[in-house]
């Protein structure tokens, strides 16, 4: 398992792991809802990094190694009661590393470590695919957290870390701070 998800309110965890899946698992009986099995392409195709539940919507993205053999990366979105694939989001880069929605569910950010230099990023995404903002980062972005005020910190593994707003459809970066 490489990420959890915990959704209290709906009484829902959501695991990401290197096994090519996701899990939905009922907190209060401790059992599998459903696996959930994103398209997998090369021997290292398919390795879950991210996963987040939508706030508000029945929803769960998930990323990681989703691409391969000359096709691009995406980030999945299925329904979390049912587990049916709603929809996928060109990823635009390389390996996705985490994911969070804004406090509003309006903005679904990522964070990538690409193989080569310009892969490594934070974007925000709408919920239909669009993209709502690029940083690019000198690094591999492996940290992701966000506010309950809006903003959210991205952490690249050079100790840069990008602020930016997310909500209300749209997001900006703020702050940008280098080692």
């Amino acid at each position: 398992v490489r990420r959890i998800d915990v959704d209290p309110s709906r009484g829902v965890a959501v695991t990401a792991s290197d096994d090519r899946s996701a899990r939905v698992w009922d907190l209060a009986r401790g059992e599998l809802r459903h696996v959930l099995r994103p398209l997998a392409f090369g021997a290292e195709g398919g390795r879950l990094y991210g996963v987040a539940i939508h706030p508000q919507q029945p929803w769960v993205a998930v990323g990681g190694s989703t691409g391969g053999e000359s096709r691009a990366h995406v980030i999945y979105l299925y329904d979390l009661a049912t587990g049916a694939l709603l929809r996928t989001i060109d990823a635009r880069g390389g390996h996705v590393r985490k994911l969070a929605w804004s406090v509003d569910g309006s903005v679904l950010l990522a964070t990538f470590a690409g193989e080569r230099a310009g892969e490594h990023a934070v974007r925000a995404f709408a919920p239909d695919g669009r993209v709502l903002l690029e940083q690019t980062m000198a690094a591999p972005v492996f940290g992701l957290a966000v506010s309950a005020q809006g903003l959210a910190a991205a952490a690249a593994l050079d100790g840069s870390v990008r602020i930016l707003r997310a909500g209300g459809g749209a997001a900006a970066a703020l702050h940008a701070h280098a080692m």
